[in-house]
């Protein structure tokens, strides 16, 4: 009758041993999805080429105003992103999270204007979390659940937002395969902690472009795109097409500078210094 060999831990073969480390990478990739969940394609060839296919679906994606007054052109922004993401999945709702102080500072989301900007305001669920630490555990559990089509985050304040927090932000996101998105509003310095995000966005507001009769502009930003896990950094001038449902890349009709009036010609003048010498 065979019998159970037990060993103490000095008889353990070495082979058999691992170091912390390498348990942490694997317990890591264990998380992760077994395929690639695919990229959100923004409607820009040359934004999707330099994102390498897109937003990475399964990833944490961090975007902040570039200054105070820019934080309704950030909001944009990142309704764009969330149409984007309502397209592609058909059925499945969008969990927005907001920190309360955002409602008290900024004003509850208004439904008319979401619309405007292509949202489906019927399939966005939103929660209202009493401080930050809410916000990120309710987006880490939504993400996990792989149930939505994208987990919205919205938080205000200087609280900074460590290495740790969002690592578990972007571990949730690819486990359910589900795209995060997360504003942080009026964070100032904390905006220069590293974070575990696929992307870093810091957004301008942009004077709209031609508006059609009796209407306003479509709306235009500018995107810092400071860091990129598939590509490089660039910085865009972009265009949010409401019909189209995609952002786009303005032409640019106008010069960059204005033509030199009153400048007296150089050639002369040179020609006497040649002189004089």
């Amino acid at each position: 009758m065979p019998t159970e060999t037990t060993h103490s831990a000095s008889e353990i073969p070495p082979e058999t041993t691992v170091s912390p480390a390498s348990l942490r990478i694997a317990i890591e990739r264990l998380a992760r999805p077994a395929t690639d969940p695919g990229s959100l394609s923004l409607g820009e060839t040359e934004i999707d080429r330099t994102l390498g296919g897109g937003l990475m679906r399964g990833a944490l994606h961090e975007v902040a105003p570039a200054a105070e007054g820019d934080g309704p052109a950030a909001g944009g922004f990142c309704a764009g992103i969330l149409v984007r993401a309502l397209a592609g999945e058909k059925r499945k709702p969008l969990l927005w999270i907001r920190h309360d102080l955002a409602t008290v500072e900024d004003g509850a989301p208004y439904g008319p204007g979401l619309a405007a900007l292509g949202l489906d305001v019927a399939r966005i669920l939103f929660v209202l979390a009493a401080n930050t630490n809410e916000v990120l555990e309710a987006m880490e559990h939504a993400l996990r659940s792989a149930t939505l089509a994208a987990v919205f985050g919205e938080i205000r304040g200087t609280t900074k937002l460590d290495l740790r927090a969002s690592r578990r932000l972007a571990l949730a996101a690819g486990h359910g395969a589900t795209p995060a998105l997360l504003l942080r509003l009026g964070a100032g310095d904390g905006l220069r902690a590293p974070v575990a995000a696929a992307t870093r966005w810091r957004i301008a507001s942009l004077a709209s472009g031609d508006a059609p009769a009796n209407g306003p502009g479509m709306p235009r930003v500018k995107a810092d795109l400071i860091r990129n896990r598939r590509g490089p950094a660039a910085c865009f001038s972009l265009e949010w097409r409401t019909h189209d449902r995609i952002f786009r890349i303005p032409a640019l009709r106008e010069r960059l500078a204005p033509p030199p009036v009153g400048r007296p010609h150089h050639a002369p003048a040179r020609a006497e210094r040649r002189a004089s010498a």
